[in-house]
């Protein structure tokens, strides 16, 4: 009697498959999703969230606001427009837009009460959060400003064709930033030998983004 052995399937990590649906809960956290300095009062930035389109600009207060990257009406991509006075200026029509969503302008066209999604836009010590949730904002975010001791040592936007866990577990790992990026941020750095780990006392409940001190150790 032949018998013959079945190799179980190896199991792989999806990294390149359909995006899965999030949890909702994920959405209640604020996100960190620009610098300040690349906020003028005439320009505008638009993102992605949670795979739906959105854009920030400075309303005339100077504060910014975050809305829906889409006209309410004929869809066009806002950010293709341009920003007057504090509202944001669709390119088709010309139908302008506040910081909280409400229309108030329509180039040939008697005024309706026309309002596009906005969702809550908060600005601190030179970074831009969003909260895309439904539930209300967590009241309060940590400082982004460096510890006693500590300074900026670089400011960087990328945007990489890479599954979200995977870049977290690489932005984590940062004791490969000496042998890696040795052309880049870390050009000069010395290897560790042990890197230590520190989050707030306050833990990392309603807010996503938060920086992380590190602690670097030398032989």
């Amino acid at each position: 009697v032949h018998t013959e052995r079945r190799r179980k399937p190896k199991k792989s990590l999806n990294v390149s498959g359909p995006v899965q649906s999030y949890h909702p809960n994920l959405k209640n956290f604020w996100y960190p999703v620009a610098f300040s300095a690349d906020l003028k009062d005439d320009s505008m930035i638009p993102m992605e969230c949670f795979e739906e389109p959105w854009v920030i600009f400075r309303g005339k207060d100077g504060k910014p606001g975050c809305v829906q990257n889409t006209c309410a009406h004929r869809a066009c991509p806002l950010h293709l427009g341009s920003v007057n006075e504090g509202r944001i200026a669709c390119p088709y029509h010309g139908w302008e837009y506040t910081t909280d969503g409400k229309c108030e302008k329509m180039p040939s066209t008697r005024m309706l009460n026309v309002k596009i999604k906005s969702i809550p836009c908060f600005e601190k010590e030179g970074m831009i959060w969003i909260w895309p949730g439904s539930d209300p904002p967590a009241p309060s975010l940590p400082s982004l400003l460096p510890p006693s001791g500590f300074i900026v040592h670089a400011e960087i936007v990328m945007e990489l064709p890479v599954e979200h866990g995977l870049l977290l577990d690489n932005l984590l790992d940062l004791a490969h930033a000496p042998f890696t990026h040795t052309s880049t941020f870390a050009k000069g750095w010395s290897g560790p030998s042990f890197v230590n780990f520190l989050t707030p006392a306050s833990g990392l409940q309603g807010i996503l983004g938060i920086p992380i001190r590190m602690i670097w150790s030398f032989d």
